[in-house]
């Protein structure tokens, strides 16, 4: 079901008790739940709703005052209306009712059992009651059998809906999807593709000073490259860039992870551990880096393998340019070798997995080594070094 016939039902009273709303990006699965809600507690006629008029759609809005559904009408009380109001009503429902996470990495079941305490009471003021929980993916197991008691539970005497915001579905336990409608609010926001591309020239220029020279400390600077990924407001190519094609100092030289983010209200930065964004910007980049960038006879160059084979090796013959690539294998003017494209494949894939290992405490910048370390660093070691000029025999 799409959120417009969730909104149909919801004007004719037959929206499930339990609804999730998945995919989209943060602040679209707070839209839609705050026009849920106004849509299920208008006072308005059914067809009409929701208003924007009454007194419950205007004070219906997402706590931090941010989010609001689309529309001057439901947004904002008019000028008139203000003035003979005399003031501004307050953002606040008593029946509209959301529970954030309240813990760094989780909800907790506090928090969860006091929503569930005020979803006993009968409604304050509206015909109903309105539950969100912001991140619902984040329900401890305690947490969520309590909800779970509730749904299997219904109040009898007046209606209430519980809104289960989530990136995906799948996150919840089973017995949830199974008692709930899902909603789903269209795919995830793509990364910026100037902002990946940046961050792909700057990995694949550390990237290519490691398989040249073998020198560890190029790996270290493609992980700061990727790091930058959770650091909006820093400059995108700037990390990384100077340690690969400069001194090996340069490339030692290691940012601390920041933290931000991409839209209002969107966590994106390396301070939440359950944030994916920063993660899906640092796969895009690798991915990037395999497909258009390119560390093309990035391991040694034309030049380098030429002059390996001396002109006085009686062996010595002309390098085609697509021998030159990594590995001694051929490459193709646009892609890296096989060995390399396979692994940064593999790297793009594992930063996927990035949020799973910072909820076990891991800081982002130790999983970006670590990652960047296990995938490109074995390919260093097979790369064979360069032929020895055959001894020249004196008559």
């Amino acid at each position: 079901m799409n959120l417009e016939a969730a909104l149909q039902a919801a004007r004719q009273g037959r929206l499930y008790p339990a609804v999730i709303l998945h995919g989209g990006d943060g602040d679209a699965r707070r839209r839609a739940a705050v026009e849920l809600g106004r849509t299920l507690l208008c006072e308005a006629a059914p067809e009409a709703r929701p208003c924007g008029a009454c007194r419950h759609c205007r004070r219906i809005a997402w706590p931090a005052g941010g989010v609001v559904a689309a529309g001057a009408a439901a947004a904002d009380i008019s000028a008139a209306e203000a003035g003979r109001s005399g003031r501004l009503e307050a953002p606040f429902h008593a029946d509209f009712q959301v529970l954030e996470r309240d813990l760094k990495t989780s909800t907790s079941v506090d928090a969860a059992r006091e929503l569930m305490r005020v979803a006993q009471v009968s409604p304050f003021e509206a015909r109903g009651q309105v539950f969100v929980i912001a991140s619902a993916e984040s329900l401890t197991g305690e947490a969520a059998n309590a909800l779970l008691k509730n749904l299997e539970e219904p109040h009898d005497r007046a209606p209430r809906h519980f809104l289960l915001l989530t990136p995906s579905r799948l996150d919840l336990l089973p017995t949830l999807r199974s008692r709930s409608l899902a909603i789903f609010l269209g795919p995830a926001v793509a990364a910026d593709p100037e902002r990946a591309q940046a961050l792909a020239r700057a990995f694949a220029a550390a990237a290519d000073a490691y398989a040249a020279t073998g020198a560890a400390v190029y790996l270290l600077s493609a992980a700061e490259a990727l790091a930058a990924a959770g650091a909006p407001g820093a400059p995108p190519g700037a990390a990384g860039a100077s340690g690969a094609s400069g001194t090996a100092a340069g490339a030692g030289r290691r940012a601390v992870p920041g933290s931000g983010r991409a839209s209002a209200g969107e966590s994106a930065g390396w301070d939440d551990p359950r944030a994916g964004r920063p993660w899906a910007l640092a796969a895009a980049a690798v991915l990037e880096s395999v497909r258009s960038v390119g560390s093309v006879r990035s391991v040694r160059s034309v030049e380098s393998v030429r002059s390996a084979r001396s002109p006085q090796s009686p062996e010595s013959s002309p390098v085609p340019e697509e021998e030159a690539g990594p590995l001694g294998g051929q490459s193709s003017p646009h892609q890296p070798p096989a060995p390399w494209r396979a692994a940064r494949l593999a790297l793009a894939e594992a930063l996927l997995t990035g949020p799973d290992m910072r909820l076990r405490g891991i800081s982002a910048e130790r999983i970006l080594e670590g990652l960047v370390s296990r995938h490109l660093s074995p390919l260093a070691a097979a790369a064979p070094a360069p032929r020895r000029p055959a001894p020249v025999r004196r008559a």
